[in-house]
């Protein structure tokens, strides 16, 4: 590959990989390059110099140059350590290497402890996650290239990501409505009925600035995207839940086609969509939050409280293509280290002193293959290995589910 190589998605951002970092957006890539190329420069004026007032006086060394460079280092920390939202600077990146861990303090233990009953937390020690096998190698490489293809139509992260290479391609509720109002079944009706129908097409034209998180909202996007999945990846969405039926041993729908918001639109809840990161550095260390995929799932919007069972769902992730190393961290209670009775005391308890009962494992991804778990398990993004490559992305495609009037209903 080249010294450096471009990538262009998102309906008009650049990517630029630099060496022995990875793939960050151009306009931060400009800035470290300058800065780069000034401090080359200097050493090479230090070389060079017969003495040390000479190579004081060289050109990049006057006060003009070193008030440009100093304001372009200045621009990118500003941007990067202060933005509009708390999670979308690589500080926050930094921050969450502590939320990685799980401890008594760890937020993803709140979320376990809140989600159990004494009687449901017992199997937290035996669920482990299944791997099954969905399209064979070829047919995942066939769609992972065929989601490179429609890279114009991914979203960058911006609000959590901010200049690395992380993207979502479809309308995740979680992401396009951060730090917004939840999405409900009323207002994507409503919606429906103000909005013409349009395509993905015809949304991303509109669009000015490229494609991301902070410009587009759940309601504006759904309807589109499903109906660009289904004519691009309907095989894929047919043996998905072929498979999840075979596992679950429970009928399985998708929420997009099943109109869950019984007004005739099916439009209101997002097929499974996907994932994406590109290399750099930052993600061969554990940057991910552990977590538990909640309750408050915007499908049971649809439902009353009597129709939905929060200890039935389940969550998938189909990798389409992965680097060295890809996978799913996920915590287990250890019977060695703690007894079933313990455990159940200290769920009553508030969770003050569980963690100590929890191991962490691993689960390899390998690409056809889907793993699924249920959405209590505490869980989050392995970090993988950095190999300075460009070749290859990590591409899954993921979703939740709530188990409402009988089925498993499956959303992004």
């Amino acid at each position: 590959m080249p010294f450096f190589d471009t990538f262009s998605c998102c309906n008009s951002l650049l990517f630029l990989h630099l060496p022995f970092l990875g793939y960050t957006e151009l306009y931060l890539s400009l800035l470290v390059i300058v800065c780069i190329l000034f401090t080359l420069s200097l050493l090479r004026a230090f070389l060079h110099a017969r003495s040390l007032s000479s190579a004081l006086s060289a050109p990049y060394l006057s006060a003009p140059s070193l008030a440009v460079v100093f304001l372009l280092l200045a621009v990118a920390l500003y941007t990067q350590l202060h933005t509009p939202s708390s999670s979308s600077s690589v500080l926050s990146w930094i921050q969450a290497l502590d939320m990685a861990r799980v401890d008594d303090d760890s937020v993803a233990l709140h979320q376990w402890c809140a989600a159990q009953t004494p009687s449901s937390a017992a199997s937290s020690f035996t669920t482990e996650p299944t791997l099954v096998q969905v399209l064979t190698a070829q047919e995942a490489n066939y769609y992972a290239n065929k989601v490179k293809e429609n890279r114009k139509y991914w979203i960058h992260m911006n609000e959590r990501a901010g200049p690395l290479p992380a993207f979502t391609y479809g309308a995740y509720w979680m992401y396009l409505s951060f730090a917004k109002q939840m999405p409900s079944a009323a207002s994507v009706r409503e919606w429906a009925r103000v909005v013409p129908k349009v395509t993905l097409q015809d949304l991303f034209e509109k669009m000015e600035g490229g494609a991301v998180t902070s410009r587009l909202r759940y309601e504006e996007a759904v309807g589109a995207y499903n109906e660009h999945f289904r004519e691009e990846y309907g095989p894929v969405y047919d043996k998905v839940r072929a498979a999840l039926q075979e596992v679950l041993r429970s009928e399985v729908v998708y929420a997009a086609d099943n109109d869950d918001d019984n007004d005739g639109d099916g439009v209101s809840w997002a097929l499974p969509g996907f994932n994406i990161q590109l290399h750099h550095r930052v993600f061969q260390e554990d940057v991910y939050q552990a977590h538990i995929d909640g309750t408050g799932s915007p499908v049971r919007f649809s439902y009353s409280d009597s129709q939905c069972s929060d200890s039935k769902r389940t969550s998938f992730t189909l990798a389409l293509e992965t680097t060295e190393g890809t996978g799913l961290d996920y915590w287990m209670l250890d019977d060695q280290l703690c007894s079933v009775a313990y455990v159940n005391e200290q769920v009553s308890q508030g969770c003050g002193n569980v963690a100590r009962c929890f191991v962490k494992k691993r689960l390899e991804y390998k690409p056809g293959y889907m793993a699924v778990h249920e959405g209590a398990l505490i869980h989050g993004v392995g970090a993988w290995r950095y190999d300075g490559g460009a070749s290859k992305a990590r591409i899954t495609m993921q979703a939740f589910s709530a188990f409402c009037d009988g089925k498993l209903r499956f959303f992004f």
